[in-house]
């Protein structure tokens, strides 16, 4: 059965909750740790921490505590929504890879700071037109993004995109550097591209 083309259904089935930064999420996965327990941040407490948890080195200053470790792998499904359509500008601090499990189409902006590069990547069912299922991500490279309506396309009617994310070393919120706080005066020209991509297309 297909993916219900409204959102109201698909937070139902998928036990979505709002995300902070927009749209809605559900934690699927956490090494070690039952999924949504440790409530966005490290499962320090999770089962077999030699082998759950690995050591994020140079990532403790992002703790109070400073300690570095972090879950081996988390995974997230991520549903930006018509009404809740961006992504905001953010860094990578662990590789993360996104996949598409249906509805309409994302586009990701992401930039390289050792390169200068920025790309362009589409996260859809569209491989003929370029579209990928997965985009990968690696840490240490900023991204932000929008969903793609799609008002004449076989996906017209939905009314969301439900993306798959998954992250090593795994995700904790308090670790996750948003434009909010950027201000690098190296970057700026960056933030500026990157800003008025997502603000004017």
């Amino acid at each position: 059965m297909p993916l219900p083309p409204k959102i109201s259904d698909l937070t139902s089935a998928l036990q979505l909750i709002p995300h902070p930064e927009g749209g809605f999420f559900v934690e699927t996965y956490r090494s070690g740790c039952d999924p949504m327990s440790a409530k966005g941040q490290t499962g320090l407490g999770c089962t077999e921490p030699n082998i759950n948890l690995v050591h994020a080195n140079g990532r403790g200053n992002n703790r109070q505590d400073r300690d570095d470790r972090r879950n081996c792998l988390t995974s997230i499904y991520w549903v930006p929504t018509i009404a809740s359509p961006k992504l905001l500008l953010a860094k990578n601090h662990s590789d993360h890879i996104h996949y598409f499990h249906g509805g309409l189409s994302f586009k990701y902006y992401i930039y390289n700071p050792d390169t200068g590069v920025m790309v362009e990547e589409i996260l859809g069912p569209d491989i003929h037109r370029g579209h990928k299922l997965q985009v990968c991500v690696a840490g240490g490279l900023w991204k932000c993004g929008h969903l793609i309506e799609d008002k004449d396309g076989v996906n017209k009617e939905y009314e969301y995109t439900c993306i798959g994310e998954a992250v090593a070393p795994g995700k904790a919120m308090y670790i996750y550097l948003c434009l909010t706080y950027f201000v690098d005066i190296t970057y700026v020209s960056c933030i500026i591209l990157l800003y008025n991509q997502l603000m004017y297309s």
